[in-house]
């Protein structure tokens, strides 16, 4: 179905090459499109912006806009359709499921579920998750992050910010900078995706090609954190980019330097998850975190 046209006519009047699309973010509210009803805002990023709205049938969803200001840039369209694809092919309760997308001459759309809760980032400022938190939830984010993998997708951009956190469950979100593992780039060759807090070391060199063991090593630096309130490196706010340089050449912390109760099998695992060369990471996320959670639970 094609969007209204007082949908269409809104998006198109408020396109401007000098300006970010969608900055005044009331614009849509109130607006119809193949049945959903956009009500507020949820956030707005690099990548879109994102809004609450609700259905008849699948009641809250989050809609998921891009505007597209210069229709020149068929790489911020391949890359957004990219998303919705991987958002519809990977079935699993911890993974945040795209129900449809649609486009418009100058818009894209995707719907997708509505994650309530706070984000694991945001619970984390307040210091590490008590244990039996940690191993109530943590196997269900493996198990999601396994689930894309099987289907040939990499996050690419893990962090406890793209981790929605409810009362007993948690959600992976955000697949804007996932691909499929044997897709061609869309960027530019080397172009450095992710986060530079939670990246893997291959991520700075061989950003083209990383593979799950990459999804791996950031999944061992947010395990590393939610068990301690920190990451296993010197971080400085002032100088970014010379942390992901470091990470190059050191070793992360390991757990029992932070805290010396934790198992001894326990920081072995993690060293292995966050071990600079991939070939001598776990074979898969699940096998990493299996080991872990014994560990915990001898």
């Amino acid at each position: 179905m094609t969007p209204p046209g007082g949908l269409v006519a809104k998006l198109s009047s408020f396109v401007r090459k000098d300006s970010s699309p969608l900055s005044d973010e009331t614009i849509l509210q109130g607006c119809q499109i193949r049945g959903y009803v956009i009500d507020k805002t949820l956030g707005a990023g690099a990548a879109g912006v994102v809004f609450l709205a609700h259905h008849s049938e699948h009641g809250e969803v989050a809609v998921k806009v891009l505007v597209k200001p210069d229709h020149n840039d068929e790489v911020s369209w391949a890359l957004f359709k990219r998303e919705a694809s991987i958002g519809q092919a990977i079935e699993h309760p911890a993974v945040l499921k795209t129900l449809e997308f649609c486009t418009t001459d100058i818009a894209l759309f995707i719907f997708m579920e509505y994650a309530a809760g706070t984000s694991l980032g945001a619970q984390l400022k307040s210091g590490p998750l008590p244990l039996d938190r940690f191993l109530q939830l943590f196997p269900s984010f493996a198990a999601g992050l396994q689930a894309a993998h099987e289907e040939g997708v990499v996050h690419r951009d893990l962090k406890p910010d793209n981790v929605m956190v409810s009362q007993d469950s948690l959600k992976i979100l955000d697949f804007g900078m996932a691909r499929w593992s044997q897709d061609e780039s869309l960027t530019l060759t080397n172009q450095f995706k992710g986060t530079i807090n939670y990246c893997s070391p291959e991520q700075v060199t061989e950003s083209k090609s990383v593979g799950p063991e990459s999804d791996q090593f950031s999944f061992g630096l947010i395990c590393f954190e939610a068990l301690t309130g920190r990451l296993p490196y010197p971080m400085s706010s002032k100088n970014p980019l010379m942390n992901l340089m470091e990470r190059l050449d050191q070793d992360a912390l390991r757990l029992r330097e932070i805290d010396a109760s934790f198992p001894a099998q326990a920081e072995e695992v993690l060293a292995r998850m966050l071990e600079r060369e991939p070939q001598k990471r776990f074979p898969s996320v699940a096998q990493a975190f299996a080991a872990l959670e014994q560990s915990f639970r001898e």
